[in-house]
């Protein structure tokens, strides 16, 4: 271990989802799926995931865990299903990937990350498999 400051840098946090339909939300029990899809759909009735995803950031399961990490539900990515049809209760699997807006990393301590948030806020965030820190280059 080395006794040496961390440079701050500019980073954002990848945090991969893996869950269902129906567990994307924090009261799964609670929620039609069918409503939530009649929502979001076309005039086809094709359901666009990442409108879903972009519909319902507020309700999602992880919402509150990672609220302080700000992350874009508009530009959700590797989206898995991409879409799919508003017939029926089905609960399936979806995946997909979620950036945080950019922040500032203060501090490194093991898996530990301190940094500030856009609006200047600090927190301090444990990486773990579903949630990564990637350090951006300097423009």
């Amino acid at each position: 271990m080395s006794d040496q400051y961390l440079k701050p840098f500019k980073g954002k946090f990848i945090l991969h989802v893996k869950t269902t339909m129906k567990n994307f939300f924090s009261n799964p029990n609670q929620v039609s799926l069918i409503d939530k899809y009649t929502n979001v759909a076309d005039e086809l009735g094709n359901v666009d995931i990442a409108k879903f995803i972009k519909q319902y950031a507020l309700g999602f399961s992880k919402y509150k865990e990672y609220k302080h990490l700000q992350f874009n539900y508009h530009k959700a990515s590797d989206l898995s299903p991409e879409n799919l049809l508003n017939n029926d209760e089905r609960d399936c699997q979806l995946t997909f990937k979620l950036e945080s807006f950019d922040i500032e990393v203060l501090q490194i301590i093991d898996s530990k990350i301190t940094f500030a948030s856009s609006a200047n806020e600090v927190y301090t965030i444990e990486l773990n498999d579903n949630l990564k820190l990637i350090k951006l280059n300097n423009v």
